[in-house]
């Protein structure tokens, strides 16, 4: 008797999805086009027309030999034009991967010229071209490695390592240079490390062995990164902690289980998704920031589209009524926020940390519901794109407008603790408030750095037309991409015209060209806004300041960056605090604006996937770069995280923490699912291939417009299998065109287009061409043809096999016929199949496709012709017409993708057998899900409670208690206006100061918030960061960043511009009341920080002032105490002196002030410069201390001043010149002052030289 064993619903599932997926054919392993490095050399070509043809001659040389052993050597040319090139894949590519890796890596090099050498590592193959021979190099200058960003701690890890290392490194010189190897890491279950090790076939073995022995050491200096890469001149070294191998279908589910149950493992992944919600409850540590989804829905009227305002970067937004009767802008995320966590944490991140008159408010989010939403404050005047061009806006509204971007950008760029760069500045962008006042918006695109880079490398986001031509072309981001777009808004501010198409012709000169030649030729005037002339024709200083703007705007929009001034620059240069030097030309000066459309009128282009994106298509001009987001495991179809398929709508399910049951369970059905079985052919044959006939006019412009064109083109493919572009005026201008059939998907469209632009660069030096693969079409001119929909070179091509009998030709006539007629009306595309009578089990196959540019009534005539021409190949079984504006194939072979829209009764029925299989996995998945959420109620009620006392925010009082070792008076760092302020360490290692208030927060319960919220609601690099707070303990606790260098010595500027911040560009004016020494603390590089605001006070900027009991220091006292080295108190050898103010004053009127100055910087500064300098710094103190308060000139003023942007007038005298200090001294530690009656009768009794009347 059999005993039956008992299975779970886990197995049962396994064993019900087994047979379906063996059914199906072996997944397809993965090219690993991720690009790891591409490199020029720096050298110019001296000979620019012989570098491209032995270039395009020596890639298709190696194209061939490629295709056979996945490896290639070429030279072609003589002398210094020799074009030496080579290309290798690494050992474990099948031949087709390699193919299409090193397709993939011959499109970058040519983005290297005119330079003549460089090199692309991606993580599939290698590719170098010189013009000199270096097959036998394998070291050199640019080896290095790359590291992982994830790391595994502990010994076994690191040994583990080592060994899978030097195994491959020591296996590989004696196995045609290439080796992998695997080891297990001891302890930790399912991991191991993978190795893969490459040698490049034209170096020995000796040479080999040298070259793994040096990769080694640069590998393992990435440890414990879970991931490394060297790249060496002769070799390559790959470590990594995930599977690695090419691996049948058997193995993919094998596979599939044991990751499941390393995902759930992985804690460097559960950390990752922690600190994403950690990072989404740091911006609601106020209850008020956590909006339910259900009030928001209410409050838009479930989203009606009476209320949509417009659409941004990433979603719709519409306008919505709390129920308090507060109006918001609620901001609808096109995707699920599990899908798109990535994108909505990096805008709630980035607008919650930074705090600006000029920047757009963020109230709230909602990420608790079906969908993510984001809440900001309502803007009853939308965006500038609007008026702009309309009468509603005078100039000075404008130029306020344009003053406003400007201060939001300088904050963003400079004033920040990191630096932010928009991305995405352009018109629609720029919204207005009640007065007019311009709010920068949408930051959905926005990336930020720390301000000791100078770039970062990340895809390309933004809008075309607004974007640095440096940015587009690299990818290498900085401020000066902001600076750029800002130049194009600042010309249509100007000149009321938008820089995009104009109505009357798809192509137009870019507003930048036109504004760059009508300055060249003095002739501006003519591009000012009519409706802004006809006010101030006569008014010759208005005049002037839009002519001042343009200039400015060309100065932000030069070609190269370096000369592009800063946005602080352009502020002062603005308002005429700045000389103006002549701009130099900006890019494609001579060239028409490119712009990328799909069929419903959306520009296209890149954004940052890192973290996996789909495909979408963004409003207006805003621009989304879908890559086919995975993270690169070798031969493994998806990443450890999510596999997101450009093809597919997906929506990632957040499950709770579940066993290796239901997540290996899952992993298996995601293998299945979302591989969608086989797939599909990219259909890469070519068809024909011809050059035009004339050779370009130009040669030297030919290659880099071309180069620019096919980029450009790629952004729109990945997104809507199509894409135009123009780049360069005639006759140099390139025009191109990209269409796949309407039967193959994205990715594999992809594909094709890489394929197809192989080709192309061969018609070098003539500038025209076209390719028809079998699964795109690709077409390159000197002038514009899209419109074409027929030409002298239409033809038929014709199989070779021929199919007997009338029934064939009846059925091939019936079925091109059908598809000829239903294309047009169908948006280009149709395809039919019909039997054959008589013959069992054959049909013919029809596809007929016309190209997106040429109108319906075009494309009936295209196909009509076509037809006549196809039906000229009967009776061969296969025909194609190659038209100018359409493509016509029949075959008795199904050629074609499936659609799942349009299947058969055949496809229908597998549809339905699949849907069944998929729904009994679902249900047994759900079943699975359902226990282990049950189970872990508790848990996710926790993970939900989104209150400051669940974020990082709040720190329990134990916590800083031990940090501070009990407030050992050891850690003490000296006395705040509330307190004293101890160092620390958190348990993480982190050093914090922790202010402990003089009152029990109960007693002071006002002062302990006010300073919590006004530090919490303010950022700025010149201003100390709070970390957190304590308020449950015995007494309430502030927690600080730490900065080591305590107080300040010598640092004027950053002090005044955070006084500047707090004064004009938050949303509340800050009055500090505390400004001295002891209160500017000075970080690690020696940065000035404004702390200690127990004592500040904000009010509203419409008011003038706000009377309060009398608190302060003042900032004119603080640059006399820099400059001179003496405090502003009583002597040590008497209780009655003069104030420092007067000594100053008395001295200034002398013109003896040199003799006050600190002889320690006269020492070191005894130039006449800096004499300069710090005379400046007196005169601009005493400016400051002014009896009569309307004298004194504001912070931004003082600012201009302190850098000579600004005449110093003279100033009048300061209070209590002619009068002793009043200065009564109860003890050496505190003093008493006597106060007016009407603040309060009683005294107060303070440390040093802080005050406050109670």
């Amino acid at each position: 008797m059999i005993k039956k064993a008992c299975l779970g619903p886990g197995p049962l599932a396994l064993i019900a999805i087994l047979p379906v997926f063996l059914l199906t054919n072996r997944i397809r392993a993965d090219p690993r086009t991720q690009t790891v490095l591409f490199t020029c050399g720096t050298q110019p070509e001296d000979n620019r027309t012989a570098f491209v043809p032995n270039f395009v001659a020596a890639m298709e040389n190696i194209s061939s030999q490629i295709r056979v052993s996945g490896f290639g050597t070429a030279s072609v040319g003589s002398g210094p034009n020799t074009n030496y090139g080579l290309a290798q894949c690494y050992g474990d590519l099948s031949l087709v991967d390699c193919v299409l890796c090193y397709a993939a890596a011959r499109t970058l090099l040519p983005q290297c010229y005119p330079g003549n050498g460089g090199r692309v590592y991606l993580d599939g193959c290698y590719m170098r071209s010189e013009n000199y021979t270096f097959f036998e190099e394998w070291a050199g200058p640019g080896d290095r490695a790359v590291c992982g960003n994830v790391t595994r701690m502990g010994p076994g890890f690191r040994d583990s390592a080592r060994q899978a290392v030097e195994q491959a490194g020591s296996a590989a010189p004696g196995n045609n240079g290439f080796a992998r190897a695997r080891v297990g890491v001891p302890g930790v279950r399912n991991v191991s490390v993978y190795v893969l090790a490459n040698c490049w076939r034209t170096i020995g073995e000796r040479a080999c062995r040298a070259c793994l022995a040096n990769a080694t050491e640069l590998v393992l200096g990435c440890l414990p990164s879970t991931e490394g890469r060297a790249l060496k001149t002769g070799c390559f070294l790959r470590i990594i902690a995930i599977v690695v191998a090419s691996v049948s279908a058997v193995a993919v589910l094998i596979t599939g289980a044991y990751i499941g149950v390393y995902i759930w493992k992985n804690k460097v992944i559960e950390k990752k998704r922690k600190g994403d919600a950690h990072k989404l409850v740091k911006t609601l540590h106020d209850s008020s920031l956590n909006f339910k989804y259900s009030t928001l829905e209410k409050a838009t009227g479930s989203f009606d589209p009476a209320n949509k305002l417009g659409q941004g970067g990433f979603g719709t937004v519409y306008k919505g009524v709390l129920p308090d009767g507060r109006e918001i802008a609620v901001k609808r995320l096109f995707f699920n926020n599990r899908h798109r966590a990535a994108d909505f944490y990096n805008e709630v991140n980035i607008i919650s940390s930074v705090e600006h008159k000029n920047l757009v408010r963020l109230l709230g989010c909602s990420c608790s519901g079906p969908e993510s939403l984001l809440v900001y404050e309502f803007l009853p005047n939308q965006s500038l794109d609007h008026p702009i061009k309309g009468k509603t806006l005078n100039w000075e509204k404008r130029f306020e407008i344009i003053i406003g971007t400007a201060e939001g950008l300088v904050y963003l760029h400079e004033n920040t603790n990191v630096r932010i760069i928009h991305r995405d500045i352009k018109a629609s962008n720029i919204l207005l408030d009640s007065r007019l006042r311009a709010k920068i918006a949408d930051f959905g695109l926005a990336r930020s750095f720390q301000g000791d880079k100078s770039h970062i490398s990340t895809a390309i986001a933004g809008t075309l037309g607004y974007m640095a031509p440096e940015y587009l072309a690299h990818g290498q981001l900085t401020e000066k991409a902001d600076v750029y777009s800002f130049g194009v808004l600042l010309f249509e501010i100007v000149t009321g015209r938008m820089n995009n198409r104009s109505k009357n012709s798809e192509y137009s000169d870019s507003l930048i060209s036109i504004v760059w030649i009508h300055f060249q030729e003095n002739l501006v005037e003519k591009l000012l806004d009519p409706n802004l002339m006809q006010h101030n024709y006569n008014n010759i200083n208005i005049k002037r300041e839009m002519l001042r703007v343009v200039h400015v705007g060309l100065l932000c929009t030069q070609e190269i960056p370096s000369l592009r001034p800063s946005m602080s620059k352009v502020l002062l240069m603005l308002v005429d605090k700045e000389e103006l030097p002549a701009p130099t030309n900006p890019p494609f000066m001579d060239e028409k604006t490119m712009e990328l459309n799909d069929s419903s009128g959306n520009t296209l282009l890149p954004i940052d996937c890192s973290n996996g994106d789909s495909v979408a298509n963004m409003s207006h001009s805003s621009i989304y770069y879908p890559r086919f987001c995975r993270k690169e495991y070798f031969h493994f179809p998806f990443s450890s995280e999510e596999t997101i398929f450009p093809s597919r709508k997906l929506k990632m399910i957040k499950t709770p923490n579940l066993g290796p049951g239901p997540i290996a369970l899952i992993t298996i059905l995601s293998v299945f699912l979302l591989s969608g079985g086989p797939r599909a052919d990219p259909r890469t044959n070519t068809v024909l291939f011809e050059c035009g006939s004339q050779v370009a006019a130009n040669t030297t412009v030919l290659v880099p417009n071309f180069g620019a064109t096919m980029e450009i083109i790629a952004a729109q493919i990945r997104t809507s299998a199509f894409g135009t572009a123009i780049v360069g005026s005639r006759p140099n201008s390139i025009h191109g065109l990209v269409q796949c059939y309407g039967d193959l998907s994205l990715v594999d469209c992809v594909l094709c287009f890489i394929v197809a632009r192989t080709l192309l660069p061969k018609c070098y030096p003539v500038n025209g061409g076209r390719v028809y693969l079998d699964g795109c079409f690709m077409r390159s001119e000197n002038y514009t043809f899209f419109d074409e929909w027929a030409g002298p070179g239409d033809r038929a091509v014709c199989g070779n096999l021929t199919q007997l009998g009338p029934s064939f030709r009846e059925s091939a006539r019936r079925a091109v016929v059908r598809a000829v007629s239903s294309a047009p009306g169908n948006n280009g595309f149709a395809r039919a199949r019909v039997g054959v009578p008589g013959i069992r089990n054959v049909s013919v196959y029809v596809m007929a496709n016309c190209w997106r540019t040429v109108g319906e009534r075009a494309c009936r005539a295209c196909l009509g012709k076509a037809s006549g021409l196809v039906l000229g190949c009967l009776p061969s079984t296969e025909g194609r017409a190659l038209n100018t504006g359409c493509f016509l194939r029949y075959s008795d072979m199904d050629f074609l993708n499936p659609m799942p829209a349009r299947g058969s009764s055949k496809g229908r029925i597998i549809a339905i057998v699949m849907a069944c299989v998929g729904a009994a996995a679902v249900l047994l998945i759900a079943a699975y899900v359902g226990i282990y959420i049950r189970r872990n109620k508790v848990i996710e009620k926790k993970r939900k409670v989104k209150t400051l006392h669940d974020s990082s925010l709040n720190f329990k009082y134990s916590t800083l208690e031990r940090a501070t070792g009990s407030f050992d008076p050891a850690n003490k760092l000296g006395q705040g206006g509330f307190g004293t302020v101890y160092k620390g360490i958190l348990p993480d290692g982190r050093e914090i100061a922790v202010k402990r208030l003089f009152f029990n927060n109960k007693h002071r319960a006002a002062d302990f918030y006010n300073e919590v919220n006004i530090v919490n609601s303010i950022q700025h690099k010149n201003l100390v960061r709070l970390l957190g707070c304590s308020c449950s303990g015995p007494e309430s606790l502030l927690v600080y960043e730490l900065l080591p260098n305590e107080s300040l010595d010598r640092f004027i500027l950053g002090t005044a511009e955070g006084l500047v911040y707090l004064h004009e560009n938050t949303k509340m004016r800050i009055i500090h009341r505390d400004i001295k020494a002891s209160n500017i603390l000075l970080d690690s590089k020696f940065r000035p920080k404004i702390a200690d605001f127990g004592l500040a006070r904000s009010f509203q900027d419409d008011k003038s002032h706000i009377s309060t009991v009398i608190v302060g220091t003042f900032f004119g006292i603080l640059l006399l105490e820099i400059v001179t080295g003496r405090m502003n108190n009583q002597s040590e050898t008497s209780d009655y002196s003069d104030s420092l103010i007067s000594i100053v004053w008395r001295n200034f009127h002398e013109k003896g002030v040199e003799k006050l100055l600190d002889p320690n910087l006269m020492q070191q500064n005894c130039n006449i410069n800096t004499k300069n300098e710090i005379l400046r710094v007196v005169h601009v103190a005493l400016l400051c201390m002014q009896e009569i308060p309307s004298l004194r000139p504001s912070m931004s003023k003082v600012l201009l001043m302190l850098v000579g942007k600004e005449d110093l007038p003279n100033p009048t005298n300061p209070p209590f010149m002619n009068e002793v200090t009043m200065e009564l001294t109860e003890s050496r530690a505190k003093m008493v002052f006597p106060l007016e009656h009407s603040y309060g009768d009683s005294i107060a009794n303070l440390s040093h030289s802080n005050f406050y009347p109670r």
